[in-house]
């Protein structure tokens, strides 16, 4: 897909404009207005939203292409523990003509989450109060990755498949906690080094929700409350090959709440480790 970069101010122009700096024009202003005036005159308020980036150049096969990535700053998403950005990711194309502007490739809006602190779930009773998750949030970063293409950089995670966030991390969440306490049965392990998987019940209990990179939750059957948490922890700084681990954790049941925990609770099933 190639597109100007006006076709993409469009597409962010749908993005809501802080409450703190309204567009100086009304809507019925705005949306009489030619498209990429309007793309400018909502954008004047969208783009300050963006307070991080990173880039790296890809590679040349022709037609050179530069990834973009604009963060927003962190913000709490209404469960307690977790926080949310928003991410731009814009592909820019070089033409050969040096001199010419680039074109935009691609684009799209990721969200992106990250726990700082045990994870509640909906209408748990953990409260920190807002300015206090609007204090942990805040200081949560960095949202993206740097370098961008690190897998081991500490970032924020990506949620992808069945359910909402919070239904992953609390299922892994629980299964940590169960592990440190000893009541957690076999877990498989798959080595990458010799001194990898001693101790597949350690590995796995020295594992924290916060340096979660990618989570995705898979459900096998729609007609049965199953799933699989896929998920991948950043490396360990104290590691000299810094390697992370991934999960397969594979839920049987529906969570139930526990009366006055903000714990779901979850019959875990197949565990599995793999070093990456």
């Amino acid at each position: 897909m190639r597109l100007l970069l006006p076709t993409m101010l469009l597409a962010l122009a749908a993005t809501p404009a802080p409450a703190t700096e309204p567009p100086t024009q009304s809507r019925a202003e705005v949306l009489a207005l030619p498209p990429q005036q309007a793309a400018d005159a909502l954008l004047r308020n969208i783009a300050p939203r963006f307070v991080t980036m990173t880039g790296q150049e890809g590679a040349d096969n022709g037609d050179f292409l530069t990834p973009l990535h604009f963060a927003t700053a962190p913000e709490g998403t209404g469960i307690a523990g977790l926080c949310r950005a928003k991410v731009l990711n814009v592909t820019l194309e070089h033409s050969q003509d040096a001199a010419a502007p680039p074109l935009v490739w691609s684009f799209g809006f990721t969200d992106v989450y990250k726990a700082v602190g045990d994870v509640d779930a909906p209408l748990g009773p953990i409260d920190p109060g807002e300015r206090e998750q609007a204090r942990r949030c805040a200081a949560a970063g960095p949202v993206l990755a740097s370098p961008p293409d690190s897998p081991h950089a500490p970032r924020f995670f990506a949620y992808r498949g069945y359910g909402e966030p919070w239904l992953g991390v609390t299922a892994l969440q629980g299964a940590i906690r169960a592990a440190r306490e000893g009541r957690y049965g076999a877990i498989e392990c798959s080595r990458r080094e010799l001194t990898d998987c001693r101790d597949p019940r350690a590995e796995f209990a020295a594992l924290d929700v916060r340096d979660l990179s990618y989570v995705e939750v898979v459900q096998p059957d729609r007609d049965q409350p199953n799933f699989i948490v896929h998920a991948s922890f950043v490396a360990e700084g104290d590691r000299d090959f810094h390697f992370g681990w991934q999960v397969l954790l594979e839920v049987n049941g529906e969570p139930l709440p526990i009366r006055r925990s903000s714990i779901f609770t979850f019959n875990n099933g197949r565990t599995r480790l793999f070093r990456y």
